[in-house]
């Protein structure tokens, strides 16, 4: 089973994902919440999860600081992020610490499970990254110049 952190300053996203989401059908169990980064540091820390879905802005460590950090100590920790914001500038730091997936809040049941069903196995093929964006998955590739990225509309 893989073990799952959720991370995200507000209680309510925190106990809606924890109840919505089927864990124990994909092969998950929801091992803590945290409401802020450094919270989440100490969790992963001391649970070592598997996958840690997180939100970017957060007091005390913001969701990158926390991907950052968490990267130098365990590299096969995987990252979802779920953030109510659409700078693309957030999903290019992102993609440098290695995360593959950025879905804006607020993010429908069906999309996050789709997502972790990917994490989890199922490929929407060669794709290094996926940014979901009012519901519909968009490929991140990354482009001849590093640093740039292209959107690509998934079918």
């Amino acid at each position: 089973m893989y073990r799952v952190l959720l991370v995200d300053d507000e209680p309510i996203v925190l106990e809606t994902l924890s109840k919505i989401i089927p864990w124990n059908t994909l092969g998950c169990e929801l091992i803590g919440t945290a409401r802020n980064g450094m919270d989440a540091f100490n969790k992963i820390c001391d649970d070592y999860p598997d996958i840690v879905i997180t939100d970017i802005k957060m007091p005390v460590l913001s969701g990158l600081e926390l991907i950052e950090k968490a990267k130098k100590l365990d590299v096969d920790i995987n990252f979802v992020i779920l953030s109510g914001y659409d700078d693309f500038s957030f999903a290019q730091t992102a993609m440098k610490f290695g995360v593959k997936y950025y879905n804006l809040k607020p993010v429908r049941k069906e999309d996050l499970i789709a997502v972790l069903e990917k994490r989890l196995g199922l490929s929407l093929g060669n794709c290094d990254a996926y940014v979901n964006i009012a519901g519909g998955i968009r490929i991140l590739e990354p482009a001849i110049d590093l640093g740039i990225a292209l959107a690509v509309v998934s079918s």
